[in-house]
């Protein structure tokens, strides 16, 4: 995240556009891991090949 270059309202609100995008990817990734029982990486996990 850039914090040092806000200058105007456009900034800020792009600033909170790519806080919320990245909380979101962050979430859906934890469910998505919790859902499937191992992360995007831990191939060594996975159970299957589909």
């Amino acid at each position: 995240m850039k914090l040092g270059n806000i200058g105007s309202m456009a900034d800020i609100q792009n600033l909170f556009k790519e806080t919320i995008a990245e909380f979101m990817e962050n979430g859906l990734e934890a469910e998505l891991d919790d859902e499937l029982g191992y992360s995007k990486y831990d191939y060594k996990n996975k159970t299957n090949t589909s």
